[in-house]
């Protein structure tokens, strides 16, 4: 396990270190820029109603101080918040941070960041996949409580086309762009409730995230997942 964590921490600076040399020539720049905008809004690329889950109206995720909030304003380039529900009355909270620009400094940050500075305890942080018709979405489960409060969290980061989990893999990704000659655009995908049961939650998140991702329009599909999740993958037989 030490030799494996060695190297990986060798191969990230090496390729660091070759960026920053490499940045001298190719000068790396933000893929989007204010003068040429990515080409869909969030609130367009994603359906406010979809299989059995519909948009409920007057409902605000609401997980950052005001403050914190002004923050995060200005790292990204867009931002949508919804609640849905379906007819069993179950609700799921969605949050989608968008950058244009996903150089070091304006890199989208991880959930853990907003709730550990609202007092939340962050536990169960593990690596997952949902199972969805375009193949399996990799993503991340993290558990957030504060006092009675128990919100299980799904999510996943995009960097460029890659589905990215943990820092290691973030910044692997934006080092390569970087050598590409741009930095990546990047998008947070958080869905969450509030349950007891976490395996609950769980099971009814990726519900959720099955479907959403099925009723996504191309562009849509393309901002929260990238260009690997382009078709259908046939059904395991």
């Amino acid at each position: 396990m030490a030799n494996t964590t060695l190297l990986r921490t060798t191969i990230i600076v090496l390729s660091m270190f070759s960026a920053i040399a490499a940045g001298k020539m190719l000068k790396p720049t933000p893929l989007y820029t204010d003068a040429s905008p990515p080409p869909i809004k969030l609130a367009q690329a994603v359906p406010t109603r979809f299989a059995d889950w519909t948009e409920e109206p007057n409902q605000q995720v609401t997980i950052v101080s005001p403050e914190v909030a002004a923050m995060l304003q200005s790292l990204y380039s867009d931002n949508l918040t919804r609640t849905y529900i379906n007819a069993k009355g179950e609700r799921i909270m969605m949050s989608l941070a968008y950058g244009a620009d996903q150089s070091r400094a304006l890199q989208v940050h991880k959930p853990e960041v907003c709730y550990e500075s609202q007092g939340y305890k962050i536990s169960g942080s593990t690596k997952s996949a949902t199972p969805t018709v375009f193949g399996h979405l990799p993503v991340m489960r993290v558990l957030a409580s504060r006092g009675a409060r128990n919100e299980p969290i799904t999510y996943w980061i995009r960097s460029g086309d890659i589905i990215v989990r943990g820092w290691y893999e973030q910044n692997l990704a934006r080092v390569k762009a970087g050598l590409a000659g741009h930095y990546p655009d990047g998008i947070l995908v958080r869905i969450s409730s509030i349950d007891g049961d976490t395996s609950h939650a769980y099971a009814s998140q990726d519900a959720f995230i099955q479907e959403l991702v099925r009723a996504l329009p191309p562009e849509g599909r393309q901002i929260l997942l990238g260009a690997q999740f382009t078709a259908p993958k046939p059904a395991t037989p």
